[in-house]
């Protein structure tokens, strides 16, 4: 495993990382120049990916669930691993690092879809290089719903 030095954590979460081994807890840091995981209880680097090498970050399944997959590029080959996380902040941790990975290799643009009562739905309409396009709910800035706003029928 290669470290970026001079990579520095700006969001971390507490993930699960999903393997064929079992589950383990996970410390996933989003930082300047890569994605770090951290062993919890030693905060021990146990994997690290410079952005270059990230194929992709992106939610498993449809809805509201926990689970992310990461895909990035193995050596430097063309061959390419995905490994399976799962937390309950998923939205903003994809957030973070889909952000982050926006300075190298996707274009995105904020949108307000909704607004009401004062607050504000927002979503970040990523597209890659193969013109795909990922859509990622924010959620309500006022009542927090992940879906659509609640405050007219808490008023």
């Amino acid at each position: 495993m290669n470290v970026v030095k001079e990579n520095k954590d700006m969001a971390c979460f507490y993930t699960t990382k999903h393997s064929w081994r079992g589950k383990y807890k996970r410390v996933f840091s989003v930082g300047t120049h890569g994605i770090t995981t951290y062993n919890p209880t030693t905060l021990e680097v146990t994997n690290q990916w410079p952005y270059g090498d990230i194929c992709g970050i992106g939610p498993v399944g449809k809805g509201q669930g926990t689970e992310f997959n990461l895909t990035f590029r193995k050596g430097s080959g063309k061959k390419s691993e995905t490994l399976k996380f799962s937390t309950e902040h998923r939205t903003e941790l994809l957030t973070e690092a889909l952000v982050r990975t926006n300075q190298r290799s996707f274009i995105a643009s904020l949108r307000t879809v909704f607004s009401h009562h004062n607050c504000t739905l927002c979503c970040v309409v990523l597209h890659n290089k193969s013109q795909q396009s990922l859509l990622m709910i924010q959620g309500c800035s006022a009542c927090k719903s992940p879906t659509r706003c609640r405050c007219s029928s808490q008023a």
